[in-house]
């Protein structure tokens, strides 16, 4: 498996409770993330198929669900066109609190969107 940055990626706007982290993602206070990729190979074999104790499937309106067993975290991720580049864009929750947290994590896709007028493309 390759390793795959999300620091060589555009610095986005994200909603005013994220900061920026030094390797490229996006956290707040409730351990919730934002983290953006390049959509190439590495990427999309790394975050669009299933592996090991990965799994990714489409859930709606061009969002696919993940879970993470390996890294006890899941959510939900899109792909963007932004100013001409294809771009993952994953919303991130610990899987423990998944239950009481998982309104969030479209909320925050769907902000992230509006603050970069983006919206998920078909994949």
């Amino acid at each position: 498996m390759s390793f795959v940055s999300s620091t060589n990626v555009p610095d986005f706007k994200c909603p005013n409770t994220f900061e920026k982290t030094e390797d490229g993602s996006y956290i707040n206070d409730m351990g919730q993330g934002i983290v953006v990729y390049e959509y190439d190979d590495s990427s999309i074999s790394l975050f669009l198929s299933n592996h090991g104790q990965y799994v990714v499937e489409y859930y709606e309106n061009n969002y696919y669900v993940f879970v993470d067993n390996e890294n006890n975290m899941g959510g939900l991720l899109e792909v963007v066109d932004y100013n001409g580049d294809k771009y993952i864009v994953i919303s991130t929750i610990l899987l423990d609190n998944f239950e009481s947290e998982s309104g969030y994590v479209q909320g925050n896709l769907e902000e992230f969107n509006k603050l970069n007028n983006v919206e998920p493309l078909t994949v």
